[in-house]
C-alpha cells in the first residue's frame, strides 16, 4: 500500500500530471474542503453505462457527459 502524507503533496503532483496528459483534471479546492465535500455530496453512483459519476442524496448527479462525448 502506498502512503503520502500532505506535505509531499506537491512533488506527487508534479510527478503525476505528466503521466495523465490530456486526462488531468485541474481543482483548485484545499484538500480538506474537497474532503469535506466528497463526504457530504457524494453519496453513491448508479451501476450504469460505462461513465459514472458520484450522485446526491436528491439523486442528482454532481457532473453531467459533455454534450458530443461518446457512450458506449
Amino acid at each position: 500500500m502506498l502512503t503520502i502524507t500532505l506535505d509531499n503533496l506537491p512533488e506527487v503532483h508534479a510527478s503525476i500530471r505528466p503521466l495523465l496528459g490530456d486526462a488531468y483534471s485541474y481543482d483548485s479546492t484545499g484538500v480538506w474542503r474537497a474532503l469535506w465535500r466528497s463526504f457530504v455530496e457524494c453519496v453513491f453512483v448508479e451501476d450504469t453505462g460505462d461513465i459514472l459519476f458520484y450522485k446526491g442524496s436528491a439523486g442528482t448527479a454532481r457532473r453531467e457527459v459533455a454534450p458530443g462525448v461518446e457512450r458506449h
